[in-house]
């Protein structure tokens, strides 16, 4: 879209939500009112987006968006007024990017799993997120080194012990690598069983991939560090490689929770990756499938139907349950987060 298009179609959106009788919608019930075309509603998804990081429009927990009223003013540290409350503005209207970093695209997204409320998994003394976002910072200070752009979907303190990460939506964690059209998408996660003896690395991809990156990921761990590959025999495609797609089973327990809560189906099928931060990144490569049927109470992917997507990885670093993978969490993090790094490093300097 040509700036001249994006300024004129902000400008009627402004417009539309300045009017006395429009109330707060969400995307879908915009795209409808306008009557758009999955084309168009993918561009007004853009408008939105960026008549938000502009401060003119906010978006509530519940994907509706309304005009800002009042006046946003620059300050001395760089922040933005709200005049009608006289303070700071916050679910109000986001922070205006710096000019710079406007439309900034980057070559990798780096999903620290979990944050906030949600620990992940927990055995002992310890949970999840006691080692994601050290291992996902610790690997993208290794990539930017390299002059590797990197997007974490969160950073450390952006969410309290109140909240959790909208996983889909503006900003969700399974949309923000196609909104900033990364081309690599790593999820990172501990594992945990109920039995202290499974222990090692396992690495989920898409199905029908080349396994290339997957493959030196898994032997620089286990060359790098005392981490071995996974005892889990369960979805395994090569030693520490998994893909897991629904089965057909899968997917008629997946309609029946639907049915149960309420919900409208969503089209699942064989091709679709059940990890939902494979499947939701990649698109129709993947079978993603979060489309508009249920906003409330899932929300949106408006890249569900993307032909381009990610190519997305889901990395269990060992297990939590296991004490030895424990130690070497705690013990060789630099080593993990440089074995990982340098497989990723590899990976886009060859294609590069």
């Amino acid at each position: 879209m040509s700036k001249k298009d994006m300024d004129r179609r902000k400008k009627f959106i402004l417009e539309l939500m300045g009017d006395p009788i429009y109330q707060p919608m969400r995307l879908r019930e915009i795209s409808s009112l306008l009557r758009l075309s999955k084309e168009e509603k993918r561009e007004l998804y853009d408008v939105l987006d960026e008549l938000c990081e502009e401060g003119k429009v906010s978006v509530d927990r519940k994907g509706r968006y309304e005009k800002v009223k009042g006046k946003w003013k620059k300050k001395k540290d760089d922040r933005y007024y709200d005049d009608r409350r006289e303070e700071y503005g916050s679910e109000y209207g986001r922070k205006k990017k710096d000019k710079n970093k406007k439309d900034k695209n980057y070559d990798v997204t780096i999903d620290p799993g979990h944050g906030g409320m949600d620990g992940g998994g927990a055995y002992g003394d310890y949970k999840e997120t006691d080692f994601t976002m050290d291992i996902s910072k610790k690997i993208q200070k290794q990539l930017e080194t390299e002059g590797i752009t990197v997007k974490l979907t969160h950073e450390e303190g952006n969410l309290d012990k109140n909240h959790t990460m909208d996983e889909y939506n503006t900003h969700g964690r399974a949309v923000i690598p196609n909104e900033v059209k990364s081309k690599y998408t790593f999820s990172i996660h501990i594992n945990k069983n109920s039995s202290t003896k499974v222990k090692g690395i396992e690495v989920y991809t898409a199905a029908n991939i080349n396994y290339d990156l997957a493959k030196d990921i898994v032997n620089n761990i286990t060359t790098n560090t005392s981490l071995a590959t996974s005892t889990n025999r369960t979805y395994k495609m090569y030693d520490g490689i998994y893909t897991h797609n629904f089965s057909e089973s899968e997917i008629n327990d997946s309609l029946a929770g639907y049915e149960k809560k309420g919900y409208k189906a969503y089209n699942v099928t064989t091709d679709s990756n059940y990890l939902y931060m494979i499947r939701e990144t990649g698109g129709i490569m993947t079978g993603a499938y979060i489309d508009d049927s249920n906003p409330d109470k899932v929300g949106t992917n408006p890249y569900y139907d993307s032909n381009i997507g990610n190519e997305s990885y889901l990395l269990e670093l060992g297990y939590i349950s296991n004490t030895n993978d424990v130690k070497i969490l705690q013990e060789e993090q630099e080593a993990l987060a440089k074995a990982i790094a340098a497989s990723i490093i590899k990976e886009i300097k060859e294609k590069v």
